[in-house]
């Protein structure tokens, strides 16, 4: 369910102004990034890095906490902090998501939409496999396109909001425009991946994620 046949586009990708320059961070890149920091407890796996726009100091630090235990759903929670010393203007936050539906032998004849009631992308394939992608605060822009049109930059920073893609390679991406961050200041966003054999497996079992995020998660 979770496969990113290309790494670089998958995870969470963000721009940023800082004093008055555009600045990029792509989910996978080195350069850029501090040694990533994993760690497990309580069935919680935290991973966190920072971005440092000019190699040497950090501006954001993003920590993404996952928890995942045998159910067909997959809850993220990811925190966006400014641990510099300026302030980060207009932060966008992307997650992207290349699910290949049926394995790399099918990845060709995905679908995608935007449920424009619920606000969640559905994809699926005529695999018995149905995914939904849900968040909460509401995204502000998405895309439902193929992988390689799923790239924010420093010029393009907003996604397109293409709502529906058939019978090819589908991706899906959404974004949150978060705002000036003060130092210290923190955003946090959350995500549910869910997945069944049908559009009401992955209905119910998102349904039931979001429960347990309410319910249990702080």
């Amino acid at each position: 369910m979770l496969k990113n046949p290309s790494y670089y586009q998958a995870g969470f990708w963000m721009t940023y102004l800082l004093e008055g320059r555009t600045q990029l961070g792509r989910s996978t890149e080195d350069g850029k990034y501090t040694p990533t920091k994993v760690g497990q407890a309580e069935q919680v796996l935290t991973i966190s890095y920072e971005h440092r726009p000019d190699m040497k100091n950090s501006t954001i630090r993003s920590t993404t906490r996952l928890w995942s235990r045998n159910q067909p759903f997959l809850l993220l929670r990811h925190t966006s902090l400014n641990v510099g010393d300026k302030t980060v203007k207009d932060l966008k936050l992307y997650y992207i998501a290349d699910f290949d539906l049926g394995g790399p032998d099918s990845y060709k004849d995905d679908s995608g939409r935007l449920n424009p009631q619920t606000g969640e992308i559905e994809l699926w394939d005529d695999s018995p496999v149905f995914v939904k992608l849900s968040a909460r605060p509401q995204v502000d822009a998405w895309d439902v396109t193929g992988p390689i049109r799923l790239r924010p930059n420093k010029i393009r920073r907003d996604l397109r909001n293409n709502t529906e893609m058939e019978s090819a390679d589908v991706a899906a991406a959404i974004q949150w425009n978060c705002g000036d961050l003060e130092p210290d200041q923190a955003m946090t966003v959350d995500i549910v991946i869910a997945a069944g054999r049908d559009r009401e497996e992955a209905t119910s079992a998102t349904e039931k994620a979001w429960e347990i995020f309410d319910r249990k998660i702080q």
